[in-house]
């Protein structure tokens, strides 16, 4: 079975051309039992935690379909961790892309 890259690879173009922000998720905090009752999904605990950093995310998933053409639209992308020192996600969004920043955020 072949791994899907495509949206990898972009994202590493994109990374070039848009200002990045990235949020590291220790991978307790995805069982932790008070954010799992904060939050009703990983979707929504991740945007609460961007909006903390001051930058809101509104595309959150990819559109596959744009992924083969001349303008790919890309949601926030996920990149685990294979540190045994600091076990997690790295969470990576590009403003002006599938996020932007939040006015007035200090």
């Amino acid at each position: 079975m072949e791994i899907y890259r495509r949206p990898y690879e972009i994202f590493k173009q994109l990374k070039e051309k848009y200002p990045a922000k990235m949020i590291f998720i220790p991978e307790i905090d995805f069982t932790n039992p008070l954010y799992q009752r904060m939050f009703k999904d990983i979707p929504s605990f991740v945007k609460h935690l961007f909006v903390q950093e001051g930058v809101e995310i509104y595309r959150f998933t990819h559109d596959y379909k744009s992924l083969e053409g001349p303008h790919p639209t890309l949601g926030v992308v996920f990149l685990a961790s294979d540190s045994v020192v600091a076990p997690g996600m790295e969470v990576w969004a590009l403003i002006g892309m599938n996020a932007r920043y939040v006015v007035g955020a200090a």
